[in-house]
């Protein structure tokens, strides 16, 4: 069975990797923005694509159970990037209500 997402995420051209790259700080320490979410999710659909890459290399036939759970997986990982990019968003709202305070005070 196909991935419904590897349709419109190419697998072919991930070079070999001896290890994950490098995590990112956690968004909210990259001054509130939803980059670090973004680069967050870029990074663990990278590692999705690599292993499932891994996989077909190895002949491992991915059935109905298993893409399913990926596709699960992946619903989680989008989830959790929008809700921080939202977090983000507003922490940045907030901080200039604050700075938009002080100026009136």
């Amino acid at each position: 069975m196909v991935l419904r997402f590897l349709s419109r995420t190419p697998l072919r051209g991930l070079g070999p990797r001896d290890s994950p790259p490098a995590d990112s700080p956690p968004p909210t320490s990259q001054g509130g923005s939803g980059n670090g979410a973004r680069a967050d999710f870029a990074r663990k659909m990278k590692e999705v694509e690599h292993m499932l890459a891994n996989l077909e290399k190895e002949g491992v036939e991915i059935d109905g159970k298993i893409a399913s759970i990926i596709d699960d997986e992946v619903a989680r990982i989008k989830a959790e990037a929008a809700s921080e990019a939202c977090k983000g968003a507003i922490r940045m709202c907030q901080n200039e209500v604050r700075k938009r305070m002080v100026y009136l005070t």
